[in-house]
């Protein structure tokens, strides 16, 4: 690999992400980020969750518009 590209990419996207608009939107971890908001992508026909989603697996969806008895 080339260790000296990944070191640029971290410090450009560290750079990106302390920008104010950007700064409280998701969560940092060791060479990760994943955003605290959806994109609901899931819910599109054959969509899937994205690389950096709030969810580990797609929600169930909801009874809540079904009928109660």
């Amino acid at each position: 690999g080339r260790p000296e590209v990944a070191v640029r990419a971290h410090a450009l996207a560290a750079e990106l992400f302390d920008h104010r608009d950007l700064r409280a939107t998701g969560d940092y971890g060791a060479g990760s980020f994943r955003r605290r908001s959806c994109c609901l992508h899931y819910r599109c026909p054959g969509g899937g969750l994205c690389g950096d989603c709030v969810f580990d697996r797609p929600p169930q969806r909801s009874s809540a518009g079904a009928d109660s008895g």
